[in-house]
């Protein structure tokens, strides 16, 4: 993901309000994931925010590497480990169950996580489309013979966000991969309507709950043609792909919106649609008995914590040798057991250098870039708690270390949550590609007396003992944000 040259050239011009104090939900005590250190687990009133001009915040990076993540070893026998050293059993688990997680957690459809209960969880991300049409106060309803799971309510076209999707590329392929929809017949809302989270119970994966985060998008149709009219549906009040209705039984009603009683429920919660515009489960489809279902809603982002990956020292250690690296201490600058905790939370990645196929080590910061109340600056927080920006101390934008199984986007939107406790629903990320820049000078320095003992230390090794190790690499996002209607 890159970021276009005018994002930089003609930033977001929106005020966004930033509260001085509060807790928001982040990613637990994992200090490898954690967010700056607060003081009694709220930011000081004075001085700690302020806005600075881009280029006082970040610098674009010239010289970038082409890096391919090297997949996690996900098995049935690791997984079986990973939740044992929780006290989670799958004794239970009906027969299909764990080839279904495993095709999830190899495909990208679904991570685990730690709760901050410290047990596991089946984390998914999942998007809902309301497709309406203004003209007749209509909204597109999706009817399934085949479901796995008990119908959502809303009954809107649906979609699970793959690893490192974009919620608006979801809506896209959604649209034309799944749905068929022609995009010129149709206007995209470029901002999401709501974020929350819902955690879920299943007899499916007995002990194993799930939280799954929903985004609601809006699509609005704007074609005006008889011919299109009808080919989306709207004069026999049905529209039925070929692929879909042939496949999985699957079709699209219209309805009008009174009688959508879960999807205007839920819009009615939602933000208003803006007026810009831009341009299914695993498992046996045979089986037509949904699984039981124990749903309770929550607040985005409460009650996830750490990762959780397969990465062990046997796996490291083969990786190492399947590519040449015999001294795991000299090449990524930490003995083998440091380097497999490291990867196993996710706060570092393995990655193979397009241009040689060299193994590296990597570590990726994101940071947002939230326009401040001032046009064309932008919002930056000081590294130590108490000491405000301008004051000597190391001034930067919300980051976050980017997780393994999480795209840079995301990262970008937990870091504004935890670092200006505002709510997921009430911001976006911006449909621009996303640039890498210089890492933040205050990472890499030797002394860092000047910033109290308590900083954030991004960098895995001792900046005081030289050059980072040769197969280590740290880099650095900026991805830009937008507030909510």
């Amino acid at each position: 993901e890159r970021l276009s040259t005018e994002v930089f050239a003609k930033p977001p011009g929106f005020k966004l309000s930033v509260p001085h104090a509060g807790t928001a939900a982040g990613r637990g005590s994992n200090p490898a994931l954690a967010p700056p250190p607060r003081r009694d687990g709220v930011w000081p009133d004075a001085g700690l925010f302020e806005n600075k001009p881009l280029e006082e915040i970040i610098t674009r990076k010239s010289d970038t590497e082409e890096i391919e993540a090297v997949p996690a070893p996900w098995s049935v026998e690791a997984l079986e480990r990973l939740l044992s050293r929780q006290k989670v059993s799958m004794e239970r688990w009906q027969p299909d169950a764990k080839d279904s997680i495993m095709q999830e957690l190899r495909s990208g459809r679904a991570r685990l996580r730690l709760g901050a209960d410290s047990r596991p969880m089946r984390f998914i991300e999942l998007l809902l489309v309301s497709v309406e049409y203004p003209g007749g106060k209509l909204v597109m309803q999706e009817e399934c013979k085949v479901v796995k799971y008990s119908r959502l309510p809303e009954k809107a076209p649906s979609t699970r966000l793959m690893k490192g999707e974009r919620w608006f590329d979801a809506v896209r392929r959604l649209l034309e991969k799944k749905m068929r929809l022609d995009l010129n017949l149709v206007r995209i809302d470029p901002t999401l309507s709501d974020v929350w989270d819902t955690v879920e119970t299943t007899d499916f994966l007995p002990g194993l709950s799930s939280v799954v985060r929903q985004y609601l998008a809006r699509v609005e149709v704007v074609a005006t043609e008889d011919r299109d009219l009808l080919a989306l549906g709207l004069r026999s009040g049905e529209y039925r792909p070929w692929h879909l209705a042939a496949e999985r039984e699957v079709f699209y009603r219209w309805v009008s919106r009174e009688n959508a009683l879960g999807l205007m429920a839920r819009l009615r919660r939602a933000r208003p649609m803006g007026p810009a515009s831009m341009a299914g489960g695993v498992g046996d489809r045979k089986s037509r008995k949904p699984q039981r279902r124990s749903v309770f809603t929550t607040v985005a982002g409460m009650g996830i914590s750490a990762v959780m990956l397969p990465w062990d020292e046997d796996a490291v250690q083969t990786l190492c040798q399947t590519h040449g690296v015999s001294d795991c201490a000299a090449a990524f600058g930490q003995p083998l057991p440091e380097i497999a905790k490291e990867v196993a939370c996710g706060s570092s990645f393995f990655g193979l250098r397009r241009t040689d196929r060299k193994l590296l080590l990597v570590r990726d910061v994101v940071s947002a870039l939230v326009p401040g109340e001032e046009e064309g600056k932008f919002v930056v927080v000081a590294l130590e708690p108490g000491m405000a920006p301008g004051s000597g101390g190391a001034e930067f934008a919300p980051c976050a270390i980017r997780c393994a199984d999480e795209s840079p986007s995301e990262a970008a939107r937990c870091s504004v949550n935890n670092d200006l406790a505002i709510p997921l629903k009430d911001f976006d990320v911006v449909d621009e590609e996303i640039v890498e820049v210089e890492p933040n000078p205050v990472w890499t320095k030797a002394d860092l007396s000047n910033i109290g003992a308590n900083h954030w230390a991004v960098l895995p090794w001792d900046p005081a003992a030289g050059p980072p190790p040769e197969a280590r690499r740290l880099r650095h996002f900026a991805v830009p944000i937008e507030a909510g209607a």
